[in-house]
């Protein structure tokens, strides 16, 4: 019979025991988070409909490397950010619409992991020309590989 008191999944000891040193917020950041979608064009579908693998390992190459690149440079965020990457294949119509949506926090790491560096407007992440820029200039640099 397991003891009395709480009990905690495996990952939830971890939590606790590597995050609450006496700081008050266990070590978690309070922050805004960001919901940001890289869209593959529409006339790349059909080869998305014969060569899934290679397309969506690239959509989620080109779009996570489009974040941390855009967000690590020192003019735009200038830190190293974590996010969550989710892929859809198709529209609320049922038609093919391959898009990856990320959920972003609103800040990241310093180089040395010693701070957080929050975004500098609540409601502002990263500028969207210089991410969609980025984004399909990796795109299409990596369909030409």
């Amino acid at each position: 019979m397991p003891p009395l008191g709480k009990q905690f999944t495996p990952a939830e000891k971890l939590i606790e025991s590597q995050s609450c040193s006496g700081r008050g917020a266990c070590g978690f950041v309070l922050t805004n988070y960001f919901h940001v979608v890289f869209t593959l064009p529409h006339e790349l579908n059909p080869l998305a409909l014969t060569s899934r693998r290679p397309v969506l390992d690239l959509l989620f190459e080109a779009s996570s490397q489009t974040l941390l690149e855009v967000a690590a440079d020192p003019k735009r965020l200038g830190a190293e950010i974590g996010f969550l990457s989710i892929l859809h294949t198709w529209s609320s119509n049922l038609l093919p619409h391959y898009h990856i949506h990320c959920v972003v926090p609103g800040g990241g790491l310093s180089a040395d992991h010693q701070r957080w560096i929050p975004t500098s407007h609540p409601m502002f992440l990263l500028p969207v020309p210089v991410l969609r820029t980025v984004f399909r200039k990796k795109f299409l640099a990596g369909l030409c590989h």
